[in-house]
């Protein structure tokens, strides 16, 4: 867990210091220009434009960002960012968690909680996997095949560090009514149900749509926990990372023909229909004829080339600054 965050910066590097100073302060992180007689190195991070220090740092497995305009190499830097304008608390955690191989939390409700996958999520991945229905799970470029220990691995280990989004964990919280736990004992606790992030958008009907990068929501949700408002909840949540940290503006989804509650969430998370005239099925229902990607064996001996409905979020399409728990649809 990230505890300090020590900085050493020339004056013209400071852009942003004072307001992520701030922040750290809110979130009740210390903060303080480097000191090395009382430095602590347990829960560290280290923010310099010195390479000698940065390089220090590396060498006594402490995280560092570097601040340097050029594109030369930073010894002992886990990221190297121009300044600090664009960078907040969640940046720092996610950076701290990459460079320990942590996986870090992304976003948390009273409820849930959205995490970075780790490999020994895999066993739960593929039993969820493999429940009645979850054949039309996943229509987009998630693989299922790709949850197996060898393919996890590699994916955690890179995807989350080097894109800084993909496929979380959805974590239901097993004490949600105690008050006495603290917040490591309770991830702990946490029962892994489900899955939902975002892959690039590839092969959507419309590519120019919006502007900058564009993303695929997926998600899965085990069987028993389905109908309670979690499959909304951990949407809505994912939709909020992205809108806010990875300023995604565009967000595409594909829903299987059959998957009648899936398309009902999406509409109900702001996403809309687009039709992109391939199969005749007249403007507005967007359905197209897709390959739904490689899946685990016994479920691509059910499956055919069915439809599948392309929809797309525009971020001014709702608010998700208040989950609406007393919406109809209770995926």
């Amino acid at each position: 867990m990230l505890k300090n965050v020590y900085y050493k910066l020339e004056e013209n590097h400071q852009a942003g210091l004072s307001e992520l100073l701030a922040e750290l302060e809110t979130e009740g992180i210390y903060q303080e220009v480097v000191d090395e007689k009382k430095r602590s190195e347990d829960g560290t991070l280290l923010i310099t434009d010195d390479c000698r220090l940065a390089e220090q740092a590396g060498a006594k497995a402490i995280a560092c960002i570097g601040i340097s305009e050029s594109d030369g190499y930073f010894a002992g830097a886990a990221m190297v960012l121009p300044d600090l304008l664009d960078v907040d608390v969640q940046m720092l955690r996610e950076c701290f968690c990459h460079f320990h191989g942590i996986p870090a939390t992304i976003a948390e409700s009273s409820r849930l909680i959205l995490r970075e996958l780790a490999e020994e999520d895999v066993k739960t991945l593929c039993r969820i996997g493999e429940e009645d229905g979850m054949e039309y799970a996943f229509c987009g470029s998630r693989k299922k095949a790709g949850f197996t220990s060898e393919v996890l691995k590699a994916y955690c280990k890179e995807q989350y560090r080097l894109y800084g989004y993909g496929l979380w964990g959805v974590f239901l919280k097993e004490n949600v009514c105690s008050q006495e736990v603290d917040q490591e004992k309770q991830d702990e606790q946490a029962r892994l149900i489900g899955c939902c992030g975002f892959a690039e958008a590839s092969g959507v009907p419309e590519p120019g749509y919006g502007s900058g990068l564009q993303l695929e929501l997926e998600y899965m949700l085990s069987s028993p926990y389905q109908h309670r408002g979690i499959g909304n909840e951990m949407c809505r949540m994912a939709l909020q990372y992205a809108r806010e940290y990875l300023r995604v503006d565009t967000v595409w989804v594909q829903v299987h023909a059959k998957n009648v509650a899936g398309y009902a969430l999406a509409q109900k998370l702001g996403f809309r229909p687009v039709d992109d005239g391939r199969n005749g099925s007249g403007a507005g229902n967007g359905m197209i004829a897709s390959e739904c990607g490689r899946e685990f064996p016994e479920q691509r001996k059910k499956r055919t080339e069915a439809p599948v409905r392309w929809l797309v979020w525009k971020k001014n399409a709702n608010d998700f600054a208040e989950f609406d728990k007393s919406a109809p649809c209770r995926l």
